[in-house]
């Protein structure tokens, strides 16, 4: 940091997070309009001690004012985010800059960053204030800005607000300068296991046929035999050798693709389930931590994926924080854009349920496995999968909440908390 004295202020109360900054009366623009006349009156009656006090009154209220309208002229505030993309819980920090591009001093300034249950500053603060003693003139301060991620979306930082005037605080203004920073807070991973594939899946054909695309003169390893494998697959050699029966592994020629949909109608809020307001609010919340649980391990299984080399698409009937349809994605190997949609996502829907499994029978790759992620799986789950089964090349279904049809659907359908792993304990 440069010369100017820095002090970090504690955060504020709720009075006077939204409190209007005041002027004393004596320093308005109207007071001078008072205090010239009282001016006249005392030249008038040759009031020399009266003379003297309303001319300095006079003065220094002109000098509060004109410093006051241009102490925010010629500021240049930059803030530049560490990173753009973080998971929740993780830290970062921005690098703050400030330049008074001006001949006029500041005796103070304050910067402030607006409050946001999306991130936190310091020691756990949501709203963000630092304060500055003797900004020279074309002076440049820079300094750093320590932040955690505490929950997932999206953190607009669009204006940063300073705040100055004159050096006794008679009169001050504060000001929004844009800057224009995004950061996308990814739902935090946790430790899961998902479930492999089945060795007969047929990447990228349709139907259910057994086998893999790959190209049999292209050898890329050996291992032990699993339930599917083709008898075009073994190794007798290898087998001969160690005793069990080993299968080739080929190279594929077609590229592995998983698309996941996800379905939040489960997780929508009903504004008046309670009458009672804390029976309310207590509803609500339970709703989002499940929500935010829900998130995370979806972006979990597809980060372990992205991992073996698998790309993921994606598809929802959720709407974004601004209330607009989340964008399907084709599979691709760019992990990034898929949980850039699930920091976005609301537990907000435009389209009936049976709205959007027709879109997935129309957006859906027919050669493409499909994991399709929803609280519990409803009749009209249940009805959509009999319709299309012949047509898709593997379907599984992951619910937080068993019921009847995923009984029905026992063989594809499974709780998505039996692949999260519970870290070890500690002790014994």
């Amino acid at each position: 940091m440069s010369q100017a004295e820095r002090t970090e202020t504690t955060p504020p109360t709720k009075e006077e997070e939204f409190s209007v900054k005041e002027t004393s009366v004596l320093f308005e623009a109207k007071a001078s309009w008072v205090l010239l006349a009282l001016l006249a009156l005392a030249i008038w009656f040759r009031f020399l001690p009266l003379i003297a006090v309303s001319t300095f009154l006079l003065l220094l209220s002109f000098c509060m004012i004109w410093w006051k309208k241009k102490a925010l002229t010629g500021l240049e505030p930059q803030l530049t985010f560490s990173t753009s993309r973080v998971f929740a819980e993780e830290e970062f920090h921005i690098d703050a800059s400030l330049t008074n591009n001006k001949w006029l001093p500041l005796v103070w300034l304050e910067c402030e960053l607006a409050g946001s249950r999306l991130v936190s500053w310091g020691k756990q603060q949501r709203t963000y204030v630092v304060r500055f003693l003797w900004l020279l003139w074309y002076q440049r301060i820079e300094w750093t800005i320590e932040g955690k991620a505490q929950r997932r979306g999206v953190y607009e930082c669009q204006d940063v607000t300073l705040r100055s005037g004159d050096g006794f605080r008679f009169s001050e203004q504060e000001k929004p300068f844009p800057v224009g920073q995004v950061l996308f807070i990814y739902p935090a991973l946790r430790s899961v296991r998902p479930p492999a594939f089945r060795p007969s899946l047929q990447w990228g054909m349709n139907g259910k046929q057994g086998g893999f695309l790959e190209d049999p003169l292209l050898i890329a390893g050996i291992r032990d035999y699993e339930p599917g494998d083709e008898w075009r697959k073994f190794n007798w050699k290898a087998s001969a050798r160690t005793g069990k029966l080993q299968s080739n592994i080929y190279q594929p020629v077609v590229t592995e693709q998983l698309m996941i949909a996800i379905d939040v109608q489960a997780f929508l809020v009903q504004p008046e389930a309670y009458e009672d307001p804390s029976e309310q609010k207590k509803y609500e919340l339970q709703k989002q931590e499940a929500f935010e649980n829900y998130l995370s391990i979806i972006a979990s299984f597809a980060a372990v994926y992205e991992k073996q080399g698998i790309m993921i698409g994606f598809i929802t009937n959720a709407l974004d924080y601004k209330g607009q349809p989340l964008a399907s994605l084709q599979p691709n190997a760019q992990l990034t854009s898929f949980l850039d949609q699930l920091a976005k996502m609301e537990a907000r829907i435009q389209m009936r349920k049976k709205d959007f499994l027709q879109k997935l029978r129309y957006e859906l790759p027919r050669s493409v496995p499909l994991f399709l992620f929803c609280g519990t799986v409803t009749k009209e789950h249940y009805q959509w999968y009999e319709q299309e089964k012949n047509r898709l090349a593997d379907v599984q279904f992951f619910y937080s909440k068993e019921s009847e049809y995923s009984q029905r659907l026992t063989r594809l359908a499974k709780p998505f908390d039996e692949y999260v792993q519970q870290p070890a304990r500690k002790g014994g």
